[in-house]
Protein backbone atom coordinates (compact mmCIF):
# COMPACT_ATOMS: atom_id res chain seq x y z
CA UNK A 1 0.00 0.00 0.00
CA UNK A 2 1.33 3.56 -0.83
CA UNK A 3 2.23 5.92 1.49
CA UNK A 4 -0.44 8.11 0.31
CA UNK A 5 -3.34 5.37 1.17
CA UNK A 6 -1.98 4.19 4.39
CA UNK A 7 -2.08 8.37 4.87
CA UNK A 8 -5.63 8.71 3.77
CA UNK A 9 -6.76 5.39 5.95
CA UNK A 10 -5.58 6.85 8.70
CA UNK A 11 -7.63 9.84 8.50
CA UNK A 12 -10.28 8.13 7.48
CA UNK A 13 -9.77 5.70 10.76
CA UNK A 14 -9.38 8.61 12.76
CA UNK A 15 -11.92 11.27 11.84
CA UNK A 16 -15.26 10.47 13.45
CA UNK A 17 -17.79 10.80 10.82
CA UNK A 18 -19.36 13.96 10.35
CA UNK A 19 -22.42 15.98 8.70
CA UNK A 20 -23.00 18.77 6.97
CA UNK A 21 -24.73 20.76 9.69
CA UNK A 22 -23.67 20.26 13.91
CA UNK A 23 -25.81 18.40 16.21
CA UNK A 24 -27.17 21.88 17.44
CA UNK A 25 -28.00 23.19 13.59
CA UNK A 26 -29.27 20.16 11.72
CA UNK A 27 -32.54 20.78 9.37
CA UNK A 28 -36.01 20.23 11.40
CA UNK A 29 -38.60 19.54 9.14
CA UNK A 30 -40.78 17.77 11.14
CA UNK A 31 -42.24 20.85 13.09
CA UNK A 32 -45.29 22.92 11.74
CA UNK A 33 -44.98 25.81 10.00
CA UNK A 34 -46.07 27.67 12.05
CA UNK A 35 -46.93 27.12 16.16
CA UNK A 36 -49.88 28.37 18.52
CA UNK A 37 -47.07 28.00 21.47
CA UNK A 38 -44.56 30.35 20.18
CA UNK A 39 -48.00 33.07 19.67
CA UNK A 40 -49.21 32.44 23.44
CA UNK A 41 -45.30 32.74 24.81
CA UNK A 42 -44.89 35.81 22.22
CA UNK A 43 -42.83 38.58 24.73
CA UNK A 44 -43.60 36.42 28.00
CA UNK A 45 -41.23 36.60 30.56
CA UNK A 46 -40.71 34.22 33.52
CA UNK A 47 -43.06 36.16 35.97
CA UNK A 48 -45.90 36.00 33.78
CA UNK A 49 -45.30 32.21 32.87
CA UNK A 50 -44.03 30.01 35.62
CA UNK A 51 -45.69 29.47 38.54
CA UNK A 52 -45.53 26.61 41.59
CA UNK A 53 -47.99 25.48 44.19
CA UNK A 54 -50.58 22.45 43.93
CA UNK A 55 -52.60 24.34 41.03
CA UNK A 56 -53.28 27.56 39.37
CA UNK A 57 -55.73 29.89 40.97
CA UNK A 58 -56.92 33.69 40.13
CA UNK A 59 -59.71 35.69 41.57
CA UNK A 60 -61.36 38.00 38.82
CA UNK A 61 -64.00 41.08 39.29
CA UNK A 62 -67.55 39.78 36.99
CA UNK A 63 -69.92 41.97 38.18
CA UNK A 64 -69.86 45.17 40.07
CA UNK A 65 -71.75 45.76 43.74
CA UNK A 66 -74.18 48.86 42.25
CA UNK A 67 -73.15 52.22 42.12
CA UNK A 68 -72.91 55.75 44.26
CA UNK A 69 -75.90 56.25 46.10
CA UNK A 70 -77.41 58.97 47.41
CA UNK A 71 -77.67 60.10 51.28
CA UNK A 72 -78.16 63.12 53.84
CA UNK A 73 -75.03 63.93 55.78
CA UNK A 74 -75.75 62.28 59.79
CA UNK A 75 -78.18 59.77 58.27
CA UNK A 76 -78.25 56.40 59.19
CA UNK A 77 -77.39 53.77 56.63
CA UNK A 78 -77.42 50.63 56.20
CA UNK A 79 -74.14 48.45 54.27
CA UNK A 80 -74.51 44.65 53.07
CA UNK A 81 -71.19 43.37 52.76
CA UNK A 82 -70.80 41.89 49.39
CA UNK A 83 -68.02 39.61 47.97
CA UNK A 84 -66.23 41.75 45.40
CA UNK A 85 -64.55 38.46 43.14
CA UNK A 86 -64.45 35.14 42.56
CA UNK A 87 -61.92 32.64 42.41
CA UNK A 88 -61.13 30.55 39.24
CA UNK A 89 -58.61 27.70 39.41
CA UNK A 90 -57.25 24.91 37.31
CA UNK A 91 -55.43 22.07 37.81
CA UNK A 92 -51.97 20.85 35.90
CA UNK A 93 -51.31 18.59 32.95
CA UNK A 94 -48.45 16.18 33.69
CA UNK A 95 -46.79 15.28 30.62
CA UNK A 96 -43.46 13.28 29.93
CA UNK A 97 -41.57 12.98 26.59
CA UNK A 98 -38.14 10.12 26.73
CA UNK A 99 -34.64 10.67 25.44
CA UNK A 100 -33.08 7.31 24.67
CA UNK A 101 -29.91 5.72 23.93
CA UNK A 102 -27.79 2.85 23.27
CA UNK A 103 -24.41 2.10 24.21
CA UNK A 104 -23.64 2.56 20.51
CA UNK A 105 -24.23 5.80 20.43
CA UNK A 106 -21.66 6.60 23.04
CA UNK A 107 -19.09 4.41 21.79
CA UNK A 108 -18.90 3.78 18.15
CA UNK A 109 -19.56 7.39 17.74
CA UNK A 110 -16.20 8.23 18.80
CA UNK A 111 -12.70 7.35 18.15
CA UNK A 112 -11.46 7.52 22.03
CA UNK A 113 -7.52 6.97 20.57
CA UNK A 114 -7.64 9.64 18.39
CA UNK A 115 -9.41 12.23 20.19
CA UNK A 116 -8.23 14.10 23.63
CA UNK A 117 -10.60 13.98 27.15
CA UNK A 118 -12.36 17.11 26.79
CA UNK A 119 -12.82 16.31 22.55
CA UNK A 120 -14.49 13.38 23.49
CA UNK A 121 -16.34 14.81 26.88
CA UNK A 122 -17.41 18.01 24.20
CA UNK A 123 -18.96 15.12 21.02
CA UNK A 124 -21.01 13.08 23.95
CA UNK A 125 -22.12 16.51 24.96
CA UNK A 126 -23.20 17.17 21.46
CA UNK A 127 -24.84 14.03 20.97
CA UNK A 128 -27.13 14.85 24.07
CA UNK A 129 -27.74 18.31 22.56
CA UNK A 130 -28.92 16.31 19.35
CA UNK A 131 -31.18 13.77 21.34
CA UNK A 132 -32.59 16.85 23.64
CA UNK A 133 -33.59 18.84 20.24
CA UNK A 134 -35.39 16.52 19.35
CA UNK A 135 -37.22 15.74 22.75
CA UNK A 136 -37.59 19.71 22.91
CA UNK A 137 -39.07 19.51 19.05
CA UNK A 138 -41.60 16.66 19.97
CA UNK A 139 -42.56 18.31 23.42
CA UNK A 140 -43.31 21.80 21.27
CA UNK A 141 -45.14 19.67 18.52
CA UNK A 142 -46.88 17.63 21.24
CA UNK A 143 -47.95 20.92 22.83
CA UNK A 144 -49.25 22.66 19.74
CA UNK A 145 -51.51 19.32 19.60
CA UNK A 146 -52.78 19.47 23.15
CA UNK A 147 -53.58 23.09 22.35
CA UNK A 148 -55.69 22.35 19.56
CA UNK A 149 -57.46 18.92 20.68
CA UNK A 150 -60.83 18.59 20.98
CA UNK A 151 -62.30 19.84 23.94
CA UNK A 152 -63.41 17.13 26.74
CA UNK A 153 -65.07 18.24 29.82
CA UNK A 154 -63.85 15.21 31.86
CA UNK A 155 -59.93 15.75 31.38
CA UNK A 156 -59.53 19.52 30.81
CA UNK A 157 -62.24 20.90 33.05
CA UNK A 158 -61.16 17.94 35.21
CA UNK A 159 -64.70 16.99 36.66
CA UNK A 160 -64.78 13.15 35.32
CA UNK A 161 -64.44 10.93 37.99
CA UNK A 162 -63.30 8.50 36.27
CA UNK A 163 -59.13 7.83 35.88
CA UNK A 164 -58.85 9.40 32.69
CA UNK A 165 -55.37 11.56 32.82
CA UNK A 166 -55.81 14.72 33.38
CA UNK A 167 -55.38 17.17 29.97
CA UNK A 168 -53.99 20.86 28.96
CA UNK A 169 -56.85 23.16 28.04
CA UNK A 170 -57.16 23.20 24.81
CA UNK A 171 -57.87 26.80 22.51
CA UNK A 172 -61.72 25.40 21.65
CA UNK A 173 -62.89 25.25 25.23
CA UNK A 174 -62.15 28.59 25.86
CA UNK A 175 -63.45 30.28 22.58
CA UNK A 176 -65.86 29.35 21.14
CA UNK A 177 -69.17 29.34 19.37
CA UNK A 178 -71.31 27.62 21.78
CA UNK A 179 -73.97 29.68 23.92
CA UNK A 180 -71.87 31.27 27.07
CA UNK A 181 -69.22 29.22 25.88
CA UNK A 182 -69.91 26.17 27.41
CA UNK A 183 -69.97 23.31 24.79
CA UNK A 184 -73.04 21.01 25.88
CA UNK A 185 -75.07 18.61 23.67
CA UNK A 186 -72.02 16.61 22.20
CA UNK A 187 -70.99 13.08 21.78
CA UNK A 188 -67.49 13.05 22.36
CA UNK A 189 -66.56 15.58 25.03
CA UNK A 190 -66.75 13.87 28.14
CA UNK A 191 -69.66 15.30 28.86
CA UNK A 192 -71.61 18.73 28.83
CA UNK A 193 -68.92 21.72 29.86
CA UNK A 194 -70.60 23.20 33.20
CA UNK A 195 -68.21 25.43 34.03
CA UNK A 196 -64.57 26.79 32.84
CA UNK A 197 -61.82 26.90 35.32
CA UNK A 198 -64.26 26.23 37.55
CA UNK A 199 -66.62 29.44 36.86
CA UNK A 200 -70.35 29.15 35.67
CA UNK A 201 -73.32 30.99 34.67
CA UNK A 202 -71.40 33.89 35.52
CA UNK A 203 -71.83 37.46 34.27
CA UNK A 204 -68.94 38.34 31.54
CA UNK A 205 -67.38 35.05 32.03
CA UNK A 206 -67.94 33.99 27.88
CA UNK A 207 -66.03 34.89 24.86
CA UNK A 208 -67.49 37.65 22.66
CA UNK A 209 -68.85 36.23 19.64
CA UNK A 210 -69.72 37.76 16.00
CA UNK A 211 -71.01 36.22 13.04
CA UNK A 212 -70.32 37.00 9.43
CA UNK A 213 -72.20 36.99 5.76
CA UNK A 214 -70.31 33.76 3.95
CA UNK A 215 -71.82 34.28 0.91
CA UNK A 216 -71.13 37.82 1.03
CA UNK A 217 -67.75 38.43 3.08
CA UNK A 218 -66.19 40.67 0.63
CA UNK A 219 -69.30 43.25 -0.01
CA UNK A 220 -68.35 46.06 2.10
CA UNK A 221 -71.61 47.49 1.47
CA UNK A 222 -73.05 44.33 3.15
CA UNK A 223 -73.91 44.64 7.15
CA UNK A 224 -72.21 41.76 8.06
CA UNK A 225 -69.68 41.17 5.97
CA UNK A 226 -65.99 40.25 7.12
CA UNK A 227 -64.16 43.21 7.35
CA UNK A 228 -67.34 45.28 8.83
CA UNK A 229 -67.50 41.96 11.71
CA UNK A 230 -63.59 41.97 12.14
CA UNK A 231 -63.42 45.30 13.23
CA UNK A 232 -66.32 45.43 15.58
CA UNK A 233 -64.97 42.87 17.39
CA UNK A 234 -61.91 44.59 17.41
CA UNK A 235 -63.42 47.60 19.45
CA UNK A 236 -65.21 45.22 21.58
CA UNK A 237 -62.25 43.05 23.21
CA UNK A 238 -59.81 46.26 23.52
CA UNK A 239 -61.08 47.54 26.92
CA UNK A 240 -59.46 50.81 28.54
CA UNK A 241 -60.54 52.11 31.85
CA UNK A 242 -60.22 55.66 32.51
CA UNK A 243 -57.33 57.10 34.69
CA UNK A 244 -58.76 57.09 38.24
CA UNK A 245 -58.12 60.47 39.88
CA UNK A 246 -56.11 59.23 42.97
CA UNK A 247 -52.51 58.73 43.55
CA UNK A 248 -51.17 55.17 42.43
CA UNK A 249 -54.24 54.64 40.15
CA UNK A 250 -53.40 53.02 36.77
CA UNK A 251 -54.84 52.17 33.84
CA UNK A 252 -55.95 48.75 32.53
CA UNK A 253 -55.64 48.54 29.24
CA UNK A 254 -55.74 45.64 26.46
CA UNK A 255 -52.92 46.73 24.20
CA UNK A 256 -53.11 45.57 20.78
CA UNK A 257 -48.83 44.90 20.71
CA UNK A 258 -50.32 41.55 23.03
CA UNK A 259 -53.65 40.90 20.68
CA UNK A 260 -53.35 38.77 17.35
CA UNK A 261 -56.60 37.15 15.54
CA UNK A 262 -56.03 33.57 14.67
CA UNK A 263 -57.26 31.65 11.80
CA UNK A 264 -56.23 28.63 9.29
CA UNK A 265 -54.85 28.43 5.74
CA UNK A 266 -58.57 28.89 4.79
CA UNK A 267 -59.57 32.14 6.62
CA UNK A 268 -56.27 33.56 5.52
CA UNK A 269 -56.71 33.10 1.83
CA UNK A 270 -60.33 34.32 2.25
CA UNK A 271 -58.92 37.41 4.05
CA UNK A 272 -56.80 38.14 1.09
CA UNK A 273 -59.26 37.98 -0.97
CA UNK A 274 -61.33 40.38 0.97
CA UNK A 275 -59.00 42.56 1.01
CA UNK A 276 -57.57 42.18 -2.49
CA UNK A 277 -61.30 42.92 -3.28
CA UNK A 278 -61.68 45.90 -1.38
CA UNK A 279 -58.30 47.49 -2.28
CA UNK A 280 -55.63 46.36 0.26
CA UNK A 281 -57.41 49.11 2.40
CA UNK A 282 -56.28 46.86 5.69
CA UNK A 283 -53.13 45.84 4.96
CA UNK A 284 -50.06 47.76 6.30
CA UNK A 285 -47.90 48.88 3.15
CA UNK A 286 -44.27 47.00 2.74
CA UNK A 287 -41.95 49.80 1.83
CA UNK A 288 -40.24 47.56 -0.79
CA UNK A 289 -43.37 47.00 -2.33
CA UNK A 290 -46.54 48.76 -1.71
CA UNK A 291 -48.40 45.81 -3.39
CA UNK A 292 -47.77 43.48 -0.50
CA UNK A 293 -47.73 43.82 3.05
CA UNK A 294 -49.16 42.19 6.39
CA UNK A 295 -52.84 42.12 7.01
CA UNK A 296 -54.25 43.05 10.16
CA UNK A 297 -56.99 44.75 11.88
CA UNK A 298 -56.28 47.95 13.21
CA UNK A 299 -53.14 47.04 14.39
CA UNK A 300 -53.67 43.43 15.15
CA UNK A 301 -51.53 41.20 13.21
CA UNK A 302 -53.62 38.04 11.44
CA UNK A 303 -51.84 35.08 12.21
CA UNK A 304 -52.08 31.88 10.14
CA UNK A 305 -52.15 28.34 11.76
CA UNK A 306 -52.92 25.69 9.21
CA UNK A 307 -53.76 22.97 11.54
CA UNK A 308 -57.06 25.09 12.78
CA UNK A 309 -58.92 24.04 9.79
CA UNK A 310 -59.03 20.38 10.97
CA UNK A 311 -59.20 21.78 15.15
CA UNK A 312 -62.74 19.12 15.84
CA UNK A 313 -64.55 22.45 17.71
CA UNK A 314 -67.35 22.84 15.54
CA UNK A 315 -70.96 21.38 15.94
CA UNK A 316 -72.87 19.35 13.82
CA UNK A 317 -75.34 18.90 15.62
CA UNK A 318 -74.48 15.64 17.30
CA UNK A 319 -70.66 16.39 17.60
CA UNK A 320 -67.58 18.39 16.90
CA UNK A 321 -66.62 18.49 13.95
CA UNK A 322 -63.81 20.77 11.70
CA UNK A 323 -65.20 23.70 10.57
CA UNK A 324 -65.56 22.69 6.82
CA UNK A 325 -68.02 19.95 8.53
CA UNK A 326 -69.86 21.88 10.73
CA UNK A 327 -73.82 22.70 10.62
CA UNK A 328 -72.53 26.56 9.95
CA UNK A 329 -69.47 25.60 7.91
CA UNK A 330 -66.68 28.37 7.04
CA UNK A 331 -63.54 29.84 7.98
CA UNK A 332 -63.36 31.44 11.66
CA UNK A 333 -61.25 33.88 13.05
CA UNK A 334 -60.67 33.95 17.34
CA UNK A 335 -59.50 37.05 18.62
CA UNK A 336 -56.57 36.16 21.17
CA UNK A 337 -54.91 38.84 23.96
CA UNK A 338 -51.95 37.13 25.25
CA UNK A 339 -52.15 39.10 28.15
CA UNK A 340 -55.09 37.25 29.01
CA UNK A 341 -54.31 34.16 28.10
CA UNK A 342 -51.29 32.37 28.89
CA UNK A 343 -48.84 28.37 28.33
CA UNK A 344 -48.16 28.54 32.54
CA UNK A 345 -45.10 25.97 33.33
CA UNK A 346 -44.58 24.36 36.68
CA UNK A 347 -41.07 26.20 38.25
CA UNK A 348 -39.79 23.36 39.42
CA UNK A 349 -41.12 20.90 36.28
CA UNK A 350 -40.62 22.84 33.36
CA UNK A 351 -38.77 20.19 30.61
CA UNK A 352 -36.70 18.77 34.05
CA UNK A 353 -34.66 15.75 33.09
CA UNK A 354 -34.97 12.95 34.91
CA UNK A 355 -32.18 10.93 35.90
CA UNK A 356 -30.83 8.02 33.41
CA UNK A 357 -32.61 4.52 34.22
CA UNK A 358 -32.36 1.31 32.45
CA UNK A 359 -34.71 0.11 29.61
CA UNK A 360 -36.46 -2.93 30.91
CA UNK A 361 -35.59 -6.31 28.83
CA UNK A 362 -32.18 -4.82 26.95
CA UNK A 363 -29.00 -4.95 26.72
CA UNK A 364 -26.72 -1.15 26.50
CA UNK A 365 -30.28 0.40 26.42
CA UNK A 366 -30.90 3.66 28.46
CA UNK A 367 -33.36 6.68 28.57
CA UNK A 368 -34.24 9.21 30.27
CA UNK A 369 -37.71 11.24 30.97
CA UNK A 370 -37.97 14.48 30.07
CA UNK A 371 -41.21 16.38 32.26
CA UNK A 372 -43.67 18.67 32.18
CA UNK A 373 -46.20 20.02 33.63
CA UNK A 374 -48.68 22.61 32.16
CA UNK A 375 -51.71 24.12 31.52
CA UNK A 376 -53.25 26.66 29.13
CA UNK A 377 -54.71 29.43 31.56
CA UNK A 378 -57.24 32.14 30.94
CA UNK A 379 -57.80 35.37 32.84
CA UNK A 380 -60.31 36.99 31.13
CA UNK A 381 -62.65 35.38 28.85
CA UNK A 382 -63.97 38.51 27.73
CA UNK A 383 -60.95 40.23 26.30
CA UNK A 384 -61.77 36.98 23.73
CA UNK A 385 -63.99 36.57 20.79
CA UNK A 386 -64.43 34.75 17.78
CA UNK A 387 -66.36 35.78 14.57
CA UNK A 388 -67.88 32.85 12.78
CA UNK A 389 -69.67 32.42 9.33
CA UNK A 390 -73.28 32.28 9.07
CA UNK A 391 -74.78 30.94 5.50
Amino acid sequence: MSSVAELMQQVVDSTPVSFETGTKQFINDAVSRNHLFSELMRNKTDKETIRTGPSIKDRILLSTNGGLEAYTPGEEVNIEFLESHTNHTSHWAHYFNPISWTEADEELNINAGSMTAKGVHSHLKDVLAQKEQVAYSNAIEGLDALFLATPNAGTMEHTSTSNDKAQVRCLGSFINEFSNGLITGMGNTGGDFTSIQGISGEANWAPQQLTYSLGNYADRSHATNLIKQLLLMHRRVKFVRPLMPFPGATEQTSMSDTQFILTGEEGYTQMEDAYGQNGDNFVTPNPRDPSFGTMTVNGSRIVEVAALDQALWYSDGTNLVAQADATLPGARYMFIDSKYLTVKMHGKKFFERRKTRELPNTIGGYWAPMVTWTQLWIDSLRRHGIVSPIV
